[in-house]
């Protein structure tokens, strides 16, 4: 399966491809913007794709054209867990703006499963309520509802949107994921 990764270089990111990559069943691409250091998974990935900085639709839609996914894991995300007034605009940008080109550009391509993570503080200590604790989990929360939309229309067979406890044993969190998010048949 070809399966992009968006937040490549992040912890997350970073430790699925490493999982993926050494499954030897996969071929592994990595989005990254140009900014980023991308030492830590240049070995590990089929190729890295750049993305500019402030990354558009077309760009997205070059990096889907020279991957040509199966499936997409965005991870892509700024976490902010204090709310900086200087920073609402940047948290919105990587978190709202960026995450919907990407799967504007995954229903262009006919990407066949997207699987997005969300976070356990859009409800914090109550899974059937959404509360969300900061600005950044309400920005997760905005965004899944466009998701949503989109599984919903049947334009993408969408996996389990999943939402991460504190990570704190990686590979098994990876290993879960990926078992929740095969396409279904």
């Amino acid at each position: 399966m070809r399966v992009l990764v968006t937040g490549a270089t992040g912890f997350i990111g970073s430790n699925l491809v490493d999982y993926l990559a050494a499954q030897r069943r996969h071929e592994v691409f990595a989005v990254a913007r140009e900014c980023e250091d991308v030492s830590g998974i240049s070995g590990h990935a089929t190729e890295v794709l750049r993305l500019p900085d402030q990354a558009d639709l077309g760009a997205l839609r070059d990096a889907m054209s020279r991957a040509q996914p199966d499936a997409i894991a965005h991870l892509a995300a700024m976490v902010k867990t204090e709310d900086e007034p200087d920073r609402i605009g940047e948290l919105l940008q990587a978190n709202i703006f960026f995450g919907t080109l990407v799967l504007q550009a995954a229903v262009e391509s006919g990407v066949r499963a997207f699987v997005n993570t969300g976070s356990f503080w859009e409800s914090m200590d109550r899974a059937d309520e959404y509360r969300p604790v900061n600005l950044y989990a309400a920005c997760k929360r905005a965004y899944r509802q466009r998701e949503v939309h989109n599984r919903v229309a049947n334009i993408i067979p969408a996996a389990e949107i999943l939402r991460w406890r504190p990570v704190w044993d990686v590979r098994t969190g990876i290993s879960k994921m990926v078992q929740q998010a095969r396409p279904r048949s």
